[in-house]
């Protein structure tokens, strides 16, 4: 079972994988629709079908104490068997639907033995993943985007407290939050804002993946972050961040420059490692390396990726620095 939790607007009379569609009303998302999705027994193959269930929607601008406990009792089909499991929240990036998104968070829980909350906004307006206009119309939804990942965040924390107070045995054996590409750009615009205190306290990590976010700023708000450990993925031939280029600043997951500037995070260079080349996305890509595809499946079940032993030669920059061999 993949947990969604999306400001995505409903699709009228539309079910399973089109129950969410990719348009961006005029004003901030004000919906939080949380629905489980799952593929049939039979449905091996990534285009099958999916059935997704709406669950319940709050509304975030008018959050109560009812609301955040709602979480709750979804969060307990993890738990109903006693078995502790690795959970990772994960964000995705510019120009995936829905469907994508179910898809994504299945290899996720397939290739590393997670369980997913998947918060699904809409990157995807109508247009080409390499059309300008599609590419702002993204930026701003995720911008918009980030009141409704602090309401997530703030239901998330009051959920694992209210399950300790009942059972210290109910937190998962660890919670890691993983944001790829432009959704990075969420958790920035969330930790630039008055309303962030220390809502991603019950991490044991953070994970900018590849992000979509400038470089030469980034240390002014990572370092606000409250996990045990950040890490901060950078491929220097990117692709798709060579092509943000064109329209920002040098983007922190393909730039080398400002490296072990923020205190806190430590820096994974994978630009050299075997079979990296362009790629974009290390966690469910068809990369092939087994380095990469263990130091990803220690960070997202809460373990240091950085102690991966052989796997890194240390950066001159400082000791925060890693490149992979």
């Amino acid at each position: 079972m993949i947990l969604v939790a999306s400001n995505r607007v409903l699709s009228e009379g539309a079910e399973g994988k089109n129950l969410f569609s990719g348009l961006i009303p005029e004003q901030e998302f004000e919906d939080l629709h949380f629905a489980n999705a799952r593929q049939p027994e039979d449905g091996a193959q990534p285009n099958s079908s999916w059935d997704v269930d709406l669950l319940f929607t709050v509304a975030t601008k008018q959050l109560d104490e009812k609301d955040k406990l709602k979480l709750n009792s979804a969060l307990n089909e993890w738990r109903k068997d006693g078995k502790k499991r690795h959970w990772v929240l994960a964000v995705h990036g510019y120009h995936q639907s829905f469907e994508e998104n179910l898809i994504s968070s299945k290899k996720l829980c397939d290739r590393y033995d997670v369980e997913v909350i998947n918060f699904s906004w809409p990157a995807d307006p109508p247009g080409g993943p390499v059309d300008v206009e599609v590419y702002r119309k993204s930026r701003k939804a995720a911008e918009q985007s980030m009141s409704a990942l602090l309401v997530l965040l703030e239901m998330l924390s009051q959920s694992l407290d209210v399950s300790a107070k009942a059972d210290a045995d109910n937190r998962p054996a660890s919670f890691t939050l993983l944001l790829h590409s432009l959704g990075n750009l969420i958790l920035e615009k969330l930790v630039r804002d008055p309303r962030f205190t220390s809502q991603t306290h019950f991490f044991d990590c953070v994970i900018l993946h590849q992000a979509d976010v400038d470089n030469k700023t980034h240390m002014e708000w990572i370092d606000k972050l409250h996990p045990s450990r950040i890490y901060v993925t950078i491929n220097q031939f990117d692709k798709v961040l060579l092509g943000s280029d064109l329209l920002n600043p040098p983007r922190l997951g393909s730039s080398l420059k400002n490296l072990a500037i923020a205190k806190h995070p430590f820096y994974i260079d994978f630009t050299k490692g075997r079979n990296i080349e362009t790629q974009h996305n290390f966690f469910i890509g068809d990369h092939g390396n087994a380095k990469i595809d263990h130091f990803c499946k220690e960070v997202l079940q809460g373990r240091p990726g950085e102690q991966s032993a052989g796997f890194f030669d240390q950066g001159d920059e400082g000791p925060n620095v890693l490149r992979l061999k």
